[in-house]
């Protein structure tokens, strides 16, 4: 410690690393009991982020006599037998006032209903906690749906916005209203929020035709609440919503410390970037979960200036081929190439079987572009159109590849098993690897085991560092089992995780072709790990007879 610091800073750091083992917690109560220096120390650090039982605990506060309690694993119910009073609160307010952060759960609305009514009733002021800097709360329970208590769950909200809050995540799947409603308190109380989470979640969105999806995923009346909120918030480091409008996307744009932006759409509503400001000045991440490419395009100016390392999109199905290859031609052509570092394209699973677009080549020879990528995950509804020679001119582009990772849905692949052996003295980084191949030949290629103890210019070329491996949708017969795995222990000297795409059959059940395949992999899987145990036992023998033989020689 500092010498500088005073005798309440080094009980403050003590009771801080304290609370940080759960075994020393019984600890700090002791030393809160027994010291008087060390009792609000020990207090603020055992009620600052009090857990899932936070109400339980704060009724256990009040004095006896006033109501009682039953805790079932579904509902807490409470009784009350004489009026509350303001002297009442004077115990539990003495806690109320340490709690710093609360996560609520999907079941408290409906578990713990009895009881925040009651203080919502009783409550002598207007937040319930009055120095909470986190909110986490979870709207997202069908029951309390079900029970028609939507509005009752978002009245909560009211007592809990403190103006100290920096951190609110609100999540609710099955309607953004009553959560939106709540907004206008939210920017009029918490001017102070750092991070936003407004999440919608409504995965069966994905599952309508695009010209009605957006309609479903946030309405017009949903993104302009949402909008008009962004507006009122100047301190944003982090935000999450459905969507926003151009108004907002301004805003975002010129926010200083901005480094995180996610979007469930972004269909339109982009608009052109203001002259002579810098925008999105410390952007690193950006994230849309459904991105028209007009639209994409159209971000790409408000972003040049972004030292942005995180990118991850999913098109809209309506997208075609040249409108996916235009844009990745454009995104190379940006400034933002210098900095990106990891690239994410994904595909709605359970789109419709004859999509409108593929992985072209005119993509991968755009990523090219991308020098600096340490991940490249590529997901595509059939097979990439990408050959030998397009993946080595990729892996030779990008020489810092940690994660290389080309999802499919399709059996069809361009790259053979041995086109791996081509592959890894360009991926010297690779530490994950997700490729369909094509069946492996009758003759698969016999890969020695790598030699660790020849110099590196002698060394024949292998994964050196590849821990992970997905075959995707890879076909293999019941004959080459063994051959497919000594192929990949020995091109992959440190595999310790082998999957694949193919999905996996219950015990006992009779199997499908697709689950004979997982079999496959799977008996592949543990035929690897088996090799790799040979191979070491086969070194350390090997230098153990060294040595001996150097003991005799001497």
């Amino acid at each position: 410690m500092h010498d500088a610091l005073q005798l309440p800073e080094i009980v403050h750091a003590i009771a801080a690393q304290l609370i940080a083992w759960p075994s020393q917690k019984r600890t700090l109560v002791s030393f809160a009991l027994a010291c008087r220096a060390f009792e609000d120390p020990a207090l603020d650090e055992l009620w600052r982020e009090p857990g899932e039982k936070l109400l339980e605990r704060l009724l256990g506060c009040f004095p006896d006599g006033i109501f009682d309690y039953s805790i079932t694993q579904e509902k807490l119910a409470v009784r009350l037998h004489r009026p509350v009073t303001l002297r009442d609160w004077e115990r539990p307010f003495r806690y109320c006032r340490r709690v710093r952060r609360w996560v609520s759960g999907y079941d408290t609305t409906t578990k713990y209903s009895p009881v925040l009514n009651l203080f919502v009733i009783s409550l002598p002021a207007e937040f319930l906690f009055p120095r909470l800097e986190s909110l986490h709360w979870d709207a997202s329970n069908p029951a309390a749906a079900a029970k028609k208590r939507e509005a009752e769950a978002m009245a909560f909200l009211r007592i809990l916005v403190s103006p100290s809050l920096k951190y609110l995540h609100v999540n609710r799947p099955s309607g953004m209203r009553l959560v939106l409603s709540v907004l206008p308190i939210v920017s009029t109380r918490a001017r102070l929020l750092t991070h936003v989470y407004l999440g919608s979640g409504r995965k069966e969105m994905f599952r309508l035709p695009v010209d009605v999806r957006f309609e479903l995923g946030c309405s017009t009346g949903e993104r302009l609440a949402i909008s008009d909120f962004v507006l009122s918030l100047d301190r944003l480091e982090e935000f999450a919503a459905p969507a926003i409008d151009a108004r907002a996307f301004l805003h975002l744009a010129t926010l200083p410390d901005l480094r995180k932006l996610r979007l469930e759409t972004c269909l339109d509503a982009v608009p052109d970037p203001p002259r002579l400001t810098e925008t999105f000045a410390c952007l690193s991440t950006f994230c849309v979960a459904l991105l028209a490419m007009p639209a994409a395009i159209r971000l790409l100016p408000l972003i040049a200036d972004a030292p942005l390392h995180k990118f991850r999109f999913t098109p809209i199905p309506s997208t075609t081929t040249e409108e996916l290859a235009d844009f990745y031609a454009k995104f190379a052509a940006n400034p933002i190439r210098q900095s990106l570092r990891s690239l994410t394209q994904l595909d709605r699973e359970g789109e419709d079987a004859d999509p409108n677009w593929i992985v072209s080549k005119p993509v991968f020879l755009a990523i090219t572009a991308l020098s600096q990528l340490t991940t490249l995950q590529l997901c595509s509804p059939t097979l990439f159109d990408v050959d030998e020679l397009g993946l080595l001119s990729l892996a030779r582009a990008l020489p810092h590849l940690e994660t290389l990772s080309l999802s499919q849905s399709s059996t069809e692949s361009r790259i053979q098993l041995d086109s791996l052996v081509r592959l890894a003295p360009l991926c010297p980084r690779l530490e994950c690897l997700e490729l369909t191949l094509r069946e492996p030949p009758e003759r698969i290629p016999l890969i020695h085991p790598h030699v660790t103890g020849l110099p590196h210019e002698r060394r024949r070329s292998a994964f050196d560092r590849l821990g992970g491996f997905s075959a995707g949708h890879t076909l293999v017969r019941a004959d080459q089992v063994f051959d497919v795995a000594r192929f990949l222990s020995g091109l992959m000297p440190r595999l310790d995780q082998l999957v694949c795409a193919w999905g996996a059959g219950l015990p006992g059940e009779r199997l499908n072709q697709e689950q004979q395949i997982c079999e496959r992999w799977i008996e592949v899987s543990r035929l690897v790990g088996d090799l790799h145990e040979v191979r070491r036992e086969e070194v350390e023998w090997a230098g153990f007879e060294r040595d001996h033989g150097m003991d005799g020689q001497a």
